[in-house]
């Protein structure tokens, strides 16, 4: 186990010098952020309605989960050319562990996530950007790292068979752009077309990107699952029909939580900062005693 993760690092470090040698490289890893960030909100800004929440709020989780969703196919088109050009061959013949080549490489792309991250970060606090705070910050940067591992490691699996770079930047962007595109990304999916939503609610960079709002401007991000999280236990309300919960706080203040169309509403509301996206309540919010539920 050791000498996997000695190998690893070594694979890591060779990666991430590669990178900091190439000057087009560490060019792009400022400039590419910075021209995602500044472009969307001068597009979209003044466009699209995000209820309380300020665009460039609302912006910069998408564009932090973008980010790590694209470096995945980097890390395939990476490990290709490193095939073609017999890197990979040299590697084998030498006494280290075979997986440290592929957990090197996506180790390498999980820091350069981060730097990423961070010039997205400082980005968008020059153009107005006001998280809760720098625990919230690096809670919602760990998040997106992580989401963007999943897909390195997919796509990691793509170069192992698909050697051709060409073919696997062509096939990479494949499923990446409606996933990134029909998604809360840039827009509430509430502004989209009605065919459009079901999918757009249930993808999981929707998921993810809401969650990282929620770290970063709600406080609670187990509030962002609440609405879901209802609607499953208790049916999906539809038009027309509400269903109301009745709950006690910790302070044993009651409040009811309404529900209508899978969204929510507080009535009234505790005493506790809430911010309002799409139609729907985000906020910090005590689940732990259900006094009573009818139906309305």
């Amino acid at each position: 186990m050791s000498s996997l993760v000695v190998d690893s690092a070594v694979m890591a470090r060779r990666t991430l010098l590669r990178i900091l040698r190439t000057p087009q490289l560490v060019l792009f890893l400022l400039v590419g952020p910075t021209v995602f960030v500044v472009l969307f909100n001068v597009v979209f800004g003044g466009s699209i309605g995000t209820g309380d929440l300020k665009y460039i709020d609302f912006l910069i989780p998408g564009i932090l989960v973008q980010t790590a969703v694209f470096d995945g196919t980097n890390t395939a088109i990476a490990l290709a050319q490193d095939t073609q050009r017999g890197t990979i061959d040299r590697f084998r013949s030498l006494p280290i562990r075979r997986s440290a080549v592929l957990i090197g490489r996506v180790a390498a792309d999980a820091v350069r996530g981060l730097a990423t991250s961070a010039v997205v970060i400082a980005i968008g606090l020059a153009l107005g950007f006001r998280p809760d705070g720098p625990l919230h910050v690096a809670a919602a940067v760990g998040l997106a790292v992580l989401f963007g591992q999943v897909f390195s490691w997919a796509y990691t699996v793509l170069a192992l068979y698909v050697r051709e770079p060409e073919a696997i930047e062509s096939a990479g962007y494949l499923p990446i752009f409606p996933l990134v595109f029909a998604a809360s990304t840039f827009a509430p999916v509430e502004n989209m077309p009605g065919w459009l939503q079901p999918f757009a609610e249930h993808q999981p960079v929707t998921v993810t990107v809401d969650a990282m709002r929620a770290i970063l401007h709600g406080g609670d991000v187990a509030t962002r699952i609440a609405g879901d999280g209802l609607s499953a236990a208790f049916g999906p309300s539809e038009e027309g029909i509400q269903r109301t919960l009745r709950i006690r706080n910790l302070d044993d203040s009651e409040f009811d939580v309404v529900l209508v169309k899978n969204t929510f509403t507080i009535d009234p509301v505790p005493q506790t900062r809430t911010y309002t996206i799409g139609g729907t309540t985000y906020g910090y919010i005590d689940f732990s005693t259900f006094i009573s539920t009818a139906n309305d």
